[in-house]
Protein backbone atom coordinates (compact mmCIF):
# COMPACT_ATOMS: atom_id res chain seq x y z
CA UNK A 1 0.00 0.00 0.00
CA UNK A 2 2.77 2.45 0.93
CA UNK A 3 4.55 1.79 -2.39
CA UNK A 4 1.42 2.64 -4.34
CA UNK A 5 0.96 5.92 -2.41
CA UNK A 6 4.64 6.75 -2.89
CA UNK A 7 4.44 6.14 -6.66
CA UNK A 8 1.28 8.24 -6.90
CA UNK A 9 2.89 11.14 -5.04
CA UNK A 10 6.02 10.95 -7.21
CA UNK A 11 3.88 10.90 -10.39
CA UNK A 12 1.92 13.95 -9.25
CA UNK A 13 5.13 15.85 -8.40
CA UNK A 14 6.66 15.01 -11.80
CA UNK A 15 3.54 16.12 -13.67
CA UNK A 16 3.32 19.38 -11.72
CA UNK A 17 7.02 20.10 -12.30
CA UNK A 18 6.55 19.56 -16.04
CA UNK A 19 3.57 21.93 -16.11
CA UNK A 20 5.42 24.56 -14.07
CA UNK A 21 8.47 24.31 -16.31
CA UNK A 22 6.40 24.87 -19.43
CA UNK A 23 4.67 27.86 -17.86
CA UNK A 24 7.98 29.54 -17.13
CA UNK A 25 9.13 29.49 -20.74
CA UNK A 26 5.80 30.22 -22.42
CA UNK A 27 4.11 32.65 -20.06
CA UNK A 28 0.37 32.91 -20.76
CA UNK A 29 0.42 30.21 -23.41
CA UNK A 30 2.14 29.32 -26.63
CA UNK A 31 2.58 32.22 -29.08
CA UNK A 32 3.99 29.99 -31.78
CA UNK A 33 7.13 30.92 -33.70
CA UNK A 34 7.22 34.48 -32.33
CA UNK A 35 8.52 33.43 -28.90
CA UNK A 36 12.05 34.43 -27.94
CA UNK A 37 14.79 36.79 -29.03
CA UNK A 38 15.36 37.94 -32.61
CA UNK A 39 18.55 39.78 -33.64
CA UNK A 40 18.60 42.21 -36.58
CA UNK A 41 20.81 40.85 -39.38
CA UNK A 42 19.70 42.54 -42.62
CA UNK A 43 18.00 45.75 -43.71
CA UNK A 44 16.92 47.28 -47.03
CA UNK A 45 15.36 50.52 -48.22
CA UNK A 46 15.44 53.38 -45.72
CA UNK A 47 16.65 51.07 -42.94
CA UNK A 48 20.22 50.13 -42.14
CA UNK A 49 21.87 47.29 -40.28
CA UNK A 50 23.48 48.48 -37.06
CA UNK A 51 27.21 49.13 -37.25
CA UNK A 52 29.80 47.50 -35.04
CA UNK A 53 28.84 49.94 -32.28
CA UNK A 54 25.44 48.40 -31.53
CA UNK A 55 23.15 45.38 -31.91
CA UNK A 56 19.35 45.47 -32.11
CA UNK A 57 16.89 42.86 -30.84
CA UNK A 58 13.16 42.20 -30.64
CA UNK A 59 11.98 39.91 -27.84
CA UNK A 60 8.47 38.43 -27.78
CA UNK A 61 6.65 36.79 -24.88
CA UNK A 62 2.90 36.58 -24.42
CA UNK A 63 1.49 39.94 -25.61
CA UNK A 64 4.64 41.85 -24.63
CA UNK A 65 7.47 42.93 -26.92
CA UNK A 66 10.83 44.38 -25.91
CA UNK A 67 12.89 46.48 -28.33
CA UNK A 68 16.48 46.38 -27.09
CA UNK A 69 19.55 48.18 -28.47
CA UNK A 70 22.86 46.96 -27.03
CA UNK A 71 25.86 49.27 -27.33
CA UNK A 72 28.69 46.84 -27.98
CA UNK A 73 31.67 48.84 -26.67
CA UNK A 74 30.17 49.36 -23.22
CA UNK A 75 27.69 46.44 -23.18
CA UNK A 76 25.12 48.91 -21.88
CA UNK A 77 21.69 48.83 -23.45
CA UNK A 78 18.51 50.76 -23.94
CA UNK A 79 15.18 48.96 -23.94
CA UNK A 80 11.50 49.76 -24.20
CA UNK A 81 8.54 47.48 -23.61
CA UNK A 82 5.28 47.52 -25.48
CA UNK A 83 2.48 45.39 -26.83
CA UNK A 84 2.32 43.32 -29.99
CA UNK A 85 -0.42 41.63 -31.92
CA UNK A 86 -0.67 39.77 -35.19
CA UNK A 87 -3.60 39.31 -37.53
CA UNK A 88 -4.14 39.01 -41.25
CA UNK A 89 -0.43 38.94 -42.02
CA UNK A 90 0.18 42.24 -40.19
CA UNK A 91 2.31 42.62 -37.06
CA UNK A 92 1.41 45.62 -34.89
CA UNK A 93 3.95 47.00 -32.42
CA UNK A 94 2.76 49.58 -29.92
CA UNK A 95 4.91 51.27 -27.28
CA UNK A 96 2.29 53.38 -25.46
CA UNK A 97 4.31 54.41 -22.39
CA UNK A 98 6.53 56.83 -24.29
CA UNK A 99 5.66 60.26 -25.64
CA UNK A 100 6.87 61.39 -29.05
CA UNK A 101 9.46 63.57 -27.30
CA UNK A 102 10.81 60.58 -25.34
CA UNK A 103 10.84 58.22 -28.31
CA UNK A 104 14.41 57.82 -29.57
CA UNK A 105 14.12 54.51 -31.43
CA UNK A 106 13.02 56.09 -34.72
CA UNK A 107 16.60 56.05 -36.10
CA UNK A 108 16.53 52.27 -35.69
CA UNK A 109 13.42 51.95 -37.87
CA UNK A 110 10.75 51.73 -35.17
CA UNK A 111 7.96 54.18 -34.56
CA UNK A 112 5.97 54.22 -31.30
CA UNK A 113 3.13 52.58 -33.19
CA UNK A 114 3.92 50.65 -36.35
CA UNK A 115 2.48 47.97 -38.58
CA UNK A 116 4.54 45.55 -40.62
CA UNK A 117 3.86 42.80 -43.12
CA UNK A 118 5.70 39.74 -41.84
CA UNK A 119 6.97 36.24 -42.61
CA UNK A 120 8.75 33.69 -40.45
CA UNK A 121 10.67 30.98 -42.29
CA UNK A 122 13.63 28.84 -41.20
CA UNK A 123 14.35 30.92 -38.10
CA UNK A 124 14.19 34.24 -39.95
CA UNK A 125 11.62 36.95 -39.22
CA UNK A 126 11.15 39.47 -42.02
CA UNK A 127 9.26 42.73 -41.36
CA UNK A 128 8.34 44.94 -44.32
CA UNK A 129 6.66 48.31 -44.68
CA UNK A 130 6.48 50.93 -47.43
CA UNK A 131 10.02 52.18 -46.78
CA UNK A 132 12.01 48.95 -46.44
CA UNK A 133 12.59 45.57 -44.88
CA UNK A 134 14.15 44.39 -41.62
CA UNK A 135 15.30 40.77 -41.26
CA UNK A 136 15.91 39.19 -37.86
CA UNK A 137 17.42 35.80 -37.00
CA UNK A 138 16.05 33.79 -34.08
CA UNK A 139 18.54 33.44 -31.22
CA UNK A 140 17.97 30.17 -29.34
Amino acid sequence: METKVYKTVVAIVVIMAAIAGEGCTRNNGDIGPWFGTWGLTEATGDYSVPGADRSEFLQFQSGTVCLRVVFNETTSYDAVFGNWSEGGGVLTLDFPDHSDEQWHFAPYGFARHSQWRWTIESGRLTLSDATGTLTFTHIP
